[in-house]
């Protein structure tokens, strides 16, 4: 099934013998597009701790009463992972890089300005590919001849836990208009300058059909998105 990121954000999540905080964000790899963490905010039952659980353990979410079932007791909760364990590439202070993110097995990232380096922070905690949702949300969306708008919402599919498409919503000139792109468009991402670049032309992403996230993602839809990036040259 195929659920929007921002829907099932903040829901609480329900472990086999009880409730134990909140869904915060998500991370993924900027690489292969899946989801690789959820990042759960466990409130006052853990002293305020952030920690990772993997996508695999959920349940199907329930979107009407927004609770996510997890095959977690709190017990094994409690000993997951930190959220400092692992960090996106953007909480890292070694390095500031513009990652090539086009499909998986990119070319290695180009280091264009290095920072100090923290001895303090363990290499091992490092994952050069890793990225919060929250923080991508917003990131302008630049196409071959011009900006289109910016990333409004993400599209995941929790039968792969990989993003199915990126939500976005355009310029002032088509208000309230929201697109989808699919991420195999992205051919790079400045993480410096808040920019998904796309190998598309803007009139290829203005005239896809549009997206309306009150309704359900319904097969029909999809079918209509897929035969659209069938035809439709990615340089327009």
């Amino acid at each position: 099934m195929l659920y929007n990121a921002k829907n099932i954000l903040d829901n609480k999540i329900q472990a086999i013998d009880g409730e134990i905080g909140n869904l915060d964000d998500f991370y993924f790899d900027d690489q292969s597009w899946g989801i690789r963490y959820m990042i759960v905010d466990t409130g006052n039952w853990i002293e305020g701790r952030k920690v990772l659980l993997s996508p695999v353990v959920i349940q199907t979410p329930d979107i009407s009463n927004k609770y996510i079932m997890v095959n977690l007791t709190k017990g094994q909760i409690k000993n997951s992972p930190d959220i400092d364990t692992k960090r996106p590439v953007s909480h890292q202070h070694q390095e500031d890089y513009v990652w090539p993110a086009f499909g998986i097995g990119a070319v290695t990232p180009l280091m264009i300005d290095p920072g100090p380096v923290d001895n303090e922070i363990p290499r091992s905690s490092d994952d050069p590919h890793l990225r919060s949702t929250d923080e991508v949300f917003g990131y302008t969306i630049s196409a071959l001849d011009g900006e289109i708008g910016h990333i409004d919402d993400m599209i995941i599919d929790d039968d792969t836990w990989n993003i199915h498409f990126w939500v976005v919503k355009t310029k002032s000139w088509l208000p309230g208009k929201k697109v989808l792109i699919s991420p195999q468009w992205i051919s790079y991402i400045s993480w410096e300058d808040k920019k998904v670049f796309v190998d598309a032309t803007v009139d290829s992403i203005k005239n896809s059909p549009e997206y309306d996230p009150s309704r359900p993602f319904e097969l029909e839809y999809e079918s209509e998105l897929n035969s659209y990036y069938g035809r439709t040259r990615m340089n327009g």
